[in-house]
């Protein structure tokens, strides 16, 4: 796995897939990027449920201003960590080791432009942070959900649908924007 655009470009991620951690694949992201277009460029982003950092790292090279990434275990967040120190990118993000909805309840708004969500499949933890994100109300936020290819997207509750909504293998991703 490796950062496929941008000034990080090339650089290879330091977490393998395997067991929980399930990073977004070189293609998707390619897709999700090329999506999002120049939204990532100056863009505040949060990177919840982190584990490889990929989607953060890959804000990052694309000219995202800066970059949160939320990630519950230690050692997938101390490998973010050592990556942004390796990759001279550290003074431009910052890693919190905690629970993904705490965290987003701890805030007082909604402080980012872009928002990335690629919790475990089986859980209903998509539709919590969408539901999060849904009442936060910034109009210029967009939400990027990464769900299972067969999964029912949380748009149904909210009434606001995807911008784009595209599948890779077992995963799709959707993208969401208020107003």
């Amino acid at each position: 796995m490796r950062i496929i655009a941008g000034t990080l470009r090339g650089h290879r991620l330091r977490c393998k897939p395997g067991g929980s951690l399930r990073p977004t694949g070189e293609r998707m992201r390619e897709s999700l990027f090329s999506s999002l277009g120049p939204l990532v460029s100056g863009a505040v982003v949060c990177d919840l449920f982190a584990g490889s950092g990929a989607l953060g790292f890959e804000s990052l090279s694309r000219g995202a201003e800066y970059a949160t990434f939320v990630e519950s275990r230690r050692k997938l967040a101390d490998s973010i960590s050592a990556a942004a120190d390796e990759w001279d990118v550290s003074q431009r993000c910052r890693v919190v080791c905690a629970d993904a909805l705490s965290f987003l309840a701890s805030l007082g708004g909604n402080p980012f432009d872009l928002l990335f969500a690629d919790p475990p499949f089986a859980s209903s933890l998509a539709h919590r942070v969408f539901d999060w994100w849904a009442a936060s109300g910034r109009r210029s936020a967009v939400l990027v959900l990464e769900l299972p290819a067969a999964a029912d997207g949380p748009v149904e509750a909210a009434g606001i649908t995807p911008a784009r909504h595209a599948v890779f293998g077992e995963s799709s991703y959707r993208i969401y924007q208020q107003g």
